[in-house]
């Protein structure tokens, strides 16, 4: 299957062009619950191409949402995949494993794992019809991603990486201390509680604090979480600090990176604040198939870039999904 890519909007055109973008998807957009394992919904959004020929789920990353990722949607619909994007749990319109909705929490890293199997399994295979699945992960999304290649290996045909969470930054202080500093406060007042050094939500936050470079896409994505409570977690808790910390561990074991046949297109940002660019280096080197490349000038959400990153990401993205 071979297609032009997808002319990509502009800074200059952004606020012109989405309105019309966002109308056209809610014509196809379909909503559906997909169970967790413990029985518990994901709320899932499909967009189902009358002529499509493969397959894209996309796990987005921490504190994001699906509906963040409508351009995206956009770019690869037009270009004949069947699109599937749903609420991590703990995120958006999904389950959350304790009640408050400010902070994001996971008792085990894996149960992103969980939920992602059974988005395959509940909603993508019923539309894939055999045709090849990928998967697009950012930041947090990409360790999940990474995770399911390791637990099932062979079950999609390519895998893309948007500046993964290997390993997150902690502002200088030692990892193994955030680890020790995560389980302690756990044990002590509770891993469903608040980490202690973690921010709130903030809707009068600058552009010039965010890890995004595009003025009209921060606006758009900043009132989409003033509109929606649902989107505004932002706090981490300790057993969610604790499971962050921990992954790099398994993400980087060498048999579970050896056991990883499916070609893997890791994008790192230059500019990166949020994730340690070094651990995303010694990943790519463990993963038997994977091509890394370093987007010059980027911050960590490189989908929110200058019109020249944003177009040299997309260009690299769909320059790999058509590699045979």
């Amino acid at each position: 299957m071979k297609w032009e890519q997808p002319n990509i909007i502009t800074e200059a055109g952004y606020e012109q062009e989405m309105p019309s973008v966002l109308a056209t998807l809610a014509t196809i957009q379909q909503t559906q619950n997909i169970p967790t394992k413990e029985g518990f919904p994901l709320f899932c959004r499909r967009y189902v191409h009358p002529d499509h020929q493969k397959n894209l789920v996309i796990v987005h990353g921490y504190t994001e949402f699906s509906e963040k990722y409508s351009e995206a949607v956009w770019y690869f619909y037009h270009a004949g995949y069947n699109v599937f994007v749903y609420d991590q749990r703990g995120h958006g319109y999904s389950h959350r494993e304790i009640q408050d909705g400010k902070l994001i929490h996971i008792s085990s890293f894996d149960r992103y794992v969980d939920d992602l199997e059974q988005v395959i399994a509940h909603q993508v295979e019923e539309y894939a019809h055999g045709l090849p699945i990928t998967l697009f992960g950012h930041s947090m999304g990409g360790a999940v991603v990474v995770r399911y290649l390791q637990r099932f290996p062979n079950q999609v045909e390519k895998a893309v990486l948007c500046a993964p969470m290997v390993s997150p930054k902690t502002h200088k202080i030692p990892r193994l201390l955030v680890l020790r500093e995560a389980t302690r406060q756990g044990k002590r007042l509770g891993f469903d509680k608040r980490f202690p050094y973690s921010g709130d939500f903030n809707p009068r936050v600058a552009f010039e604090q965010t890890q995004d470079q595009s003025r009209a896409r921060f606006r758009a994505m900043l009132n989409l979480r003033l509109k929606h409570p649902e989107y505004q977690s932002s706090a981490a808790t300790n057993g969610w600090m604790r499971e962050a910390v921990k992954v790099q561990d398994a993400l980087l074991r060498k048999k579970a990176c050896k056991s990883v046949v499916t070609p893997v297109l890791l994008l790192s940002a230059q500019n990166d604040r949020t994730v340690k660019n070094k651990y995303q280096t010694k990943l790519a080197k463990r993963l038997p198939n994977c091509q890394m490349v370093t987007i010059e000038g980027a911050t960590h959400n490189i989908y929110s870039g200058t019109d020249g990153v944003v177009a040299f990401y997309y260009s690299q993205i769909f320059a790999f999904l058509q590699e045979e």
